[in-house]
């Protein structure tokens, strides 16, 4: 299994270098001060920007669009050639938008020129996934809408010789009122929509730190990569992990306009969205009004997911496959996923949900494997092994793992005792990382969030 800096998406490495600043509410930005600022999100224009999945008020979304294939291969049986037929998924889009915005602190605001996506840099998280199949025939309105303009060739109705007739999506958005980190130089400015004074976050630029701050902040030999990739040229960093927002108290904004707090087509018009146009149809179902920060989480508790035979072909084979940045990780045991609780416990019976959302950071490659630590979206805490027990921590070294290949499966060995594997027990407790053997309380199906989706339930 293989793991090298190459690999990083943008998002990881905008997430190294954001783990090395502190945080400070919007209401705090200084003039002159290269900042990581907190604040929610509200929309610096005059007219409405919406996702395509779910048709939210949003300022930033990203969506990806795979359909399914039957591919014909052929293997060497006894000297004969037999032919099979297995089923791919390829991508038929993966775009973006942007917009301007603010990161609102109560009444104080700082302008980001979202507009201007070449001189940002974004870490977002899955917030939905659909696939067609089991549950429905067709994607949202948004969705149809959002594919006749800009992949009008695409015919997602039909079959044809090679395809199945199945697609999935996923998307990203930073929404109306959502807490997102900004990282950049604060300066005095105009804003653009009301030309009034307003703070200004400007790109930070690679010269703005040194490597004695590098040095003195424990910046790993990949976070500098991650610097100098992520600021030259230079450029706004902005991220919506809960790793850099949940301990920052801000204030929601209030009193917005309606159209940054529920869906309002123009009629007979097209709703503008960065260079994009997306025919207007009203949806069946509007969406309620934003008026606090959207929670992201699901019943923590919820059992809602069980290992099946066929999901295993959807695990990750190496971790060089990961595309996306969160993963589940399924136990052999359990068949089921590992989460944390509101406890700060480590479980291996769980749902689908962010507490059960792992994100992948890489840390070295070992002489065994790859070594990685697992971060869990809800919490931002690591898996860990330590005193003995499996636990959470840090991100320290009791939380670096080499991922071992098992046949299908692979074990989650501990760096710095290769004695100590993960591992948990049939009714969902920890196991002892001692003495687990290669039975599967050991055994582990690692997916990728962005793959799988809906799939894990179909």
């Amino acid at each position: 299994m293989g793991c090298c800096f190459c690999c990083l998406s943008e998002g990881d490495k905008v997430g190294r270098v954001l783990a090395h600043f502190p945080g400070y509410p919007a209401s705090q930005a200084q003039d002159g001060a290269l900042q990581k600022v907190i604040g929610c999100v509200t929309l610096a224009t005059t007219t409405g920007f919406y996702s395509p999945v779910t048709r939210s008020p949003c300022a930033y979304f990203r969506i990806r669009i795979s359909e399914e294939w039957k591919e014909v291969y052929y293997v060497n049986i006894d000297g004969r050639q037999e032919r099979r037929v297995r089923k791919i998924w390829k991508q038929v889009c993966d775009e973006e938008r942007f917009t301007d915005f603010y990161l609102q602190d109560g009444n104080t605001k700082v302008f980001v020129n979202g507009s201007n996506r070449g001189m940002c840099k974004v870490q977002a998280s899955t917030d939905s996934w659909g696939s067609s199949g089991r549950y429905w025939d067709a994607p949202p309105p948004g969705v149809q809408d959002f594919i006749a303009a800009n992949l009008p060739s695409w015919e997602w109705r039909n079959r044809g010789e090679h395809r199945t007739g199945r697609y999935r999506f996923n998307e990203k958005k930073f929404e109306i009122n959502e807490k997102v980190a900004g990282f950049g130089m604060i300066k005095q400015g105009v804003d653009p929509l009301t030309n009034q004074a307003v703070k200004i976050l400007t790109p930070a630029a690679e010269t703005d730190i040194d490597e004695t701050f590098m040095e003195e902040n424990e910046f790993s030999s990949w976070d500098k990569k991650s610097w100098h990739q992520m600021t030259n040229p230079p450029s706004i960093l902005l991220s919506d992990n809960v790793e850099f927002t949940k301990d920052i108290a801000v204030t929601p904004a209030v009193n917005l306009p309606t159209y940054m707090t529920q869906y309002v087509p123009e009629p007979g018009a097209a709703v503008a969205v960065a260079n994009a146009s997306v025919p207007a149809v009203v949806p069946a179902v509007v969406p309620a009004a934003v008026t606090s920060a959207p929670t992201k989480v699901s019943t923590p508790g919820a059992v809602d997911f069980k290992l099946l035979p066929r999901h295993k072909q959807m695990a990750l084979k190496t971790m060089a496959d990961l595309r996306g940045e969160h993963v589940f990780i399924v136990n052999a045991s359990t068949e089921s996923t590992v989460r944390m609780t509101p406890q700060d416990q480590i479980r291996g019976i769980g749902g689908l949900g962010p507490w059960a959302k792992w994100k992948v950071v890489a840390k070295a490659r070992d002489a065994s494997g790859p070594v990685v630590a697992f971060q869990n979206l809800q919490t931002g805490k690591f898996l860990a092994i330590r005193e003995g027990t499996l636990t959470w921590g840090q991100g320290g070294m009791h939380c670096e793992f080499i991922v071992q290949r098992a046949q299908m499966a692979v074990f989650l060995v501990k760096r710095q005792n290769p004695r100590a594997r993960a591992g948990f027990n049939q009714d969902g407790s920890a196991a002892a990382p001692g003495g687990l053997g290669d039975g599967p309380r050991a055994r582990f199906f690692i997916f990728d969030c962005d793959e799988v989706g809906q799939q894990m339930l179909d």
